[in-house]
């Protein structure tokens, strides 16, 4: 008897599935030519900036960057012809942006999130940005066990740009820290010299060009053109901190900064 009234339930469950109309038929979206689909989800899925946040079992989720922060796309959970078609949609039309999150530098975080999309979706990402770890950096410009993976993918994606936003002033207000900390990794990453007097001015920080060449020898190739070093903050901010220079190597100085702010390491 339980084994008949069993068939009987599953024959019902198959009437309702085979009667059930198409999810496509009945929604006004799906219905839509699929090129005015493609312009109503770049139009919902285009915010200019995501944040990237890893959670504790592996997975990445791309958020809005306001408050509250939800995920950015919600399309995908209504059916699986949404999932399928905004799939990978989220990393082409945005920033991602891997915000300080004060526990592990991000450019490891940003690693792993790499590693886990999918070819597509890695051949489609424009642009990232890498907050690094601040606190981890006062005795080291660059972690260089997270930044080196970031610049191969840089050489196998010459499309797409990675930002490395790191703090070259750290807690002083010195602007000579500053230009010291941007010249060691440019020397590091760009392999440009440095001239004798930036050699001494640096003198106090070699230490932690140490940890930037031990990994990225001096006869190594330059790191790709689309991976660049960008000073935490404004050009204004700092150039208020710095006290007023006073000589034409000071006013050299803060030209540099203002580049560096503009274009990069």
């Amino acid at each position: 008897m339980a084994l008949a009234l069993g068939f009987d339930l599953i024959r019902k469950i198959s009437t309702y599935l085979v009667a059930a109309p198409d999810a496509s038929q009945q929604s006004p979206l799906l219905r839509l030519p699929g090129e005015l689909r493609n312009q109503i989800y770049e139009l919902a899925l285009s915010d200019d900036e995501v944040l990237v946040q890893e959670e504790a079992s592996g997975l990445f989720r791309l958020l809005r960057n306001m408050s509250p922060r939800k995920e950015l796309n919600q399309l995908k959970y209504t059916c699986r012809q949404l999932r399928h078609e905004t799939r990978g949609l989220v990393p082409a039309l945005n920033t991602l942006r891997f915000p300080d999150s004060g526990i592990e530098e991000q450019s490891v975080v940003a690693g792993r999130f790499l590693t886990a999309c999918p070819q597509s979706t890695q051949t489609s990402i424009q642009k990232i940005v890498i907050e690094e770890h601040t606190t981890s950096l006062r005795a080291r410009p660059l972690y260089w066990k997270g930044v080196a993976p970031l610049c191969e993918f840089c050489r196998e994606h010459p499309n797409m740009t990675i930002e490395l936003s790191i703090d070259c002033a750290g807690s002083s207000p010195e602007m000579v820290r500053f230009i010291a900390m941007g010249n060691i990794i440019s020397a590091a990453l760009r392999k440009k010299p440095m001239d004798l007097q930036m050699v001494l001015v640096t003198a106090p920080l070699m230490g932690s060009l140490k940890s930037v060449w031990a990994g990225y020898a001096e006869d190594a190739e330059p790191v790709a053109e689309n991976l660049r070093v960008i000073p935490r903050g404004t050009f204004t901010a700092h150039a208020t901190q710095f006290r007023p220079p006073r000589t034409p190597q000071g006013r050299l100085w803060l030209a540099q900064i203002e580049k560096w702010h503009k274009e990069g390491i």
